[in-house]
Parts: C-alpha cells; sequence; structure tokens
C-alpha cells in the first residue's frame, strides 16, 4: 500500500502542543486593591484636604474665626516599563503555529508583576509629598507596625493555641492592626481591610483557626481575583491575599500588610501595551514583539495602612 501524505508531515514538531507556561504569578494581584487613577503629564499630584476645627460661640457679635485650610498633595511621577522578545525567522519555521499568544501572555504577565512591584514599594516606601510650598517625604508610620514578638490580645489565640516569643501571622496582630486602622478613623462603612502576606503566614494562620467558631467569620461577597485565600475570606471581616515579595526586616522577619483601598494610588499614564512588528532592517526579518506600560504608585495616608512583622518559619504549640 503506497505512503500518501506529504513526508514533511512526519517531521514537523508539534511545539505549539508543548507549549506550557514556567510556573509564575499570573498578573497583577495588588492593582485590583488600591485607586487607580488616569493620569498625564510630567508627574502628577494627588490632593488632600485636611479636618476643620470648630469653635464655641460664648458671646453676641463676635468675630468669626476664619481657619486656614490644610492642604497636602502627594506626587507620583510615571516609570517606562518594557519587556519584549524577538522571534527570528528560523524560529518561526520551527514551530508548527505561530507561538505569538503564548509570548504575548508571558510578557503581560511579566508587566502586571512590576505592577504589583511598584505598588508594595510605594506602600513601605516614602511618599513623596508637598505642603505649604515645599517638599519633602512621608515615611511608613513606625507606630503603624506591629512587633514580631506582639501578643497583645493574651497568650492564646481563639483556637486555644499558645503565643509566645517570636510569632507568625495570627489574630492578635490582626486584631491589633484593626485597632489602629480604627484609632486612625481610617474605616469606614464598607470599607475593605486588605491582608497581603506570603503563603506560609497564611498557611500558618489557616492551620490556627480551623476550630474557631463561625462568628469570627463574616459572610463576605466573593472575590473574583487571583491569589485570594478563600479559605480565610471573611475571617475579623478580612480579605486575605496571598502575595510572596512583601519584603523583610534587617532579622528576615517577613512583613505582612493589613490596609484599606484608600491608603494607595496607582497612576496609570499609559496602561500594558503589547505591538508585533516586523524588523525589517534586520536579516530574516525577525518579530519583535514587545509591552510597556508607563505607571506609578503613591501612599496617600499613612493612618491607612499598617504591617505586622512575621516570623518567616511559624510554629505553634498546642496549649
Amino acid at each position: 500500500m503506497a505512503l500518501t501524505g506529504a513526508y514533511g508531515d512526519l517531521y514537523v514538531r508539534q511545539y505549539k502542543d508543548m507549549i506550557e507556561h514556567e510556573l509564575q504569578q499570573r498578573g497583577s494581584v495588588l492593582r485590583p486593591l488600591v485607586q487607580v487613577e488616569s493620569v498625564m503629564g510630567e508627574r502628577t499630584y494627588f490632593p488632600k484636604l485636611g479636618k476643620a476645627s470648630s469653635y464655641e460661640v460664648t458671646g453676641r457679635n463676635q468675630e468669626v474665626e476664619v481657619q486656614d485650610q490644610t492642604n497636602e498633595r502627594r506626587l507620583v511621577s510615571p516609570k517606562m516599563i518594557e519587556a519584549a522578545f524577538q522571534i527570528e525567522a528560523l524560529d518561526m519555521i520551527r514551530y508548527q503555529s505561530s507561538p505569538q499568544p503564548e509570548l504575548v501572555d508571558a510578557l503581560v504577565m511579566e508587566l502586571g508583576r512590576q505592577i504589583d512591584q511598584k505598588i508594595i514599594e510605594a506602600l513601605a516606601g516614602s511618599a513623596g509629598r508637598e505642603l505649604d510650598g515645599s517638599t519633602s517625604n512621608a515615611s511608613f508610620d513606625s507606630n503603624n507596625t506591629i512587633a514580631v514578638g506582639t501578643n497583645t490580645f493574651g497568650s492564646k489565640d481563639l483556637a486555644g493555641l499558645s503565643l509566645s516569643g517570636d510569632t507568625g501571622l495570627h489574630e492578635g496582630k490582626l486584631q491589633k492592626a484593626l485597632q489602629i486602622l480604627q484609632t486612625n478613623y481610617a474605616l469606614n462603612p464598607g470599607d475593605e481591610v486588605f491582608v497581603v502576606a506570603p503563603a506560609i503566614q497564611l498557611a500558618g494562620l489557616r492551620s490556627r483557626v480551623v476550630s474557631v467558631p463561625g462568628l469570627f467569620f463574616k459572610n463576605m461577597p466573593k472575590m473574583d481575583l487571583p491569589m485570594v485565600d478563600q479559605s480565610l475570606d471573611g475571617l475579623l471581616g478580612m480579605r486575605f491575599i496571598q502575595f510572596e515579595n512583601t519584603g523583610v526586616d534587617g532579622s528576615s522577619d517577613q512583613y505582612a500588610y493589613i490596609f484599606v483601598r484608600k491608603a494607595m494610588k496607582f497612576g496609570v499614564w499609559q496602561d500594558v501595551k503589547v505591538t508585533i512588528a516586523e524588523q525589517t532592517d534586520k536579516k530574516g526579518s525577525p518579530m519583535l514583539i514587545k509591552a510597556n506600560m508607563a505607571v506609578g504608585a503613591v501612599r496617600m495616608w499613612e493612618e491607612a495602612a499598617t504591617r505586622a512583622l512575621c516570623d518567616p518559619t511559624p510554629t505553634y504549640a498546642v496549649a
């Protein structure tokens, strides 16, 4: 029986069917948790209006005491970030079908991770501000940092487990964070409190609350976002998001950030843009696939963000 079909079909390597992305964070995790603004210009200021004060009227025909407004502006400048692949003409021939969609996905996922990096750097770092015509930097409020050994609400947690020495993320630290936010008047009705922490901290917390009564959980609308820990969602009325690059202090203790949406502004000069172009000035006319964006972030309210230091290898003993 004669062999039919093109002999070349026997030798085509099916790369397309073999393509799988390396395991990675697939895009931005933190962008949905902050305020996003479309902006333009060399730099952008986000204004803040200070509190008003009042006085008691103690007599008749008194002069009105006009108060000065306290205005502050937070500064954010754009950063242009790019990622690119080049596909040689010979590479295109070797593929059975174009790998462009997968390469585009890889670039976009990388830029999403860079968005998170800018947000976490701005959340933890210095915020440029202009007040009364002068510029300065606002640091993260050290009073809003919860120490690694903090066991504010007793030596046992809600599940009856002991707390002593340096600890990971636990309900006592979360309650302390809530207390700070409430003391700062940072919580308004309807505000969501986000907890952003590495997987090991969420795992430690999860192991501690498996026996916690449901009364400590609040029914929350489901968040259809990546990296949300559904098993912890609603604990003490908080939303829990896994993010590995929260940073460490000088003792290698990990940070977990607890904040509300108003704490941060993320400015978008140019959202993620993908271009695919043939490079006719190069031999073989390879294809250049490029993704870029122009973005920036700034912390707006120190009072609306807290962070807890957590032992990187948390262990707990049953009381």
